[in-house]
């Protein structure tokens, strides 16, 4: 496999790491901030930087990649980049294992949060001043843990999603 390869699918993976952060920003955002307005506009523009970037990063890493390591002269040019399926697949399964990992503390703090105010009872504390809204950062966990387990678990579909579209670029730009 060739340095232009491995950086490809190393960049394909950063950006669905970076798109499922910032998808679970944007609930995290709208749950802060509500649909009421741009209160605070930095949320929503760094989530879109996030959503922007991943994309990018998804469906332009081949190109990114010849930009980061131009091929040399006395290697032969290759146009288009043959990674097996098999490195694919365990590929995304890895970036899944992480994402459903990197949500499992959050849920269960989440978790341990609704049962110590919501089922037991407890005093909250000063600095919370009210009741805290678990739903939004339920969600977003919950939404990251999902994505994680269906890149762990289906690869397969992700890569026939990404070789149909890498498909269809290539039509269009002919």
């Amino acid at each position: 496999m060739k340095r232009n390869e491995i950086v490809t699918i190393a960049l394909k993976l950063l950006g669905i790491y970076i798109l499922v952060l910032g998808l679970a920003a944007i609930a995290t955002s709208t749950g802060v901030n509500g649909l009421s307005g741009f209160g605070n506009w930095s949320f929503y523009f760094g989530t879109l930087i996030y959503v922007i970037s991943g994309l990018i990063l998804i469906f332009k890493g081949d190109n990114i990649s010849t930009l980061l390591f131009p091929p040399k002269e006395h290697e032969h040019i290759v146009e288009k980049f043959e990674i097996s399926q098999n490195f694919q697949k365990g590929a995304f399964r890895v970036i899944g294992i992480y994402v459903a990992i990197f949500a499992l503390p959050a849920l269960v703090h989440i978790a341990g949060q609704i049962i110590e105010y919501g089922v037991l009872s407890s005093e909250i504390p000063g600095y919370l001043r009210q009741k805290p809204n678990y739903v939004v950062p339920l969600v977003s966990q919950v939404v990251r843990l999902l994505l994680g387990i269906f890149l762990a678990l289906g690869a397969e579909s992700v890569i026939k999603v990404l070789a149909r579209f890498d498909k269809t670029v290539e039509k269009l730009s002919t």
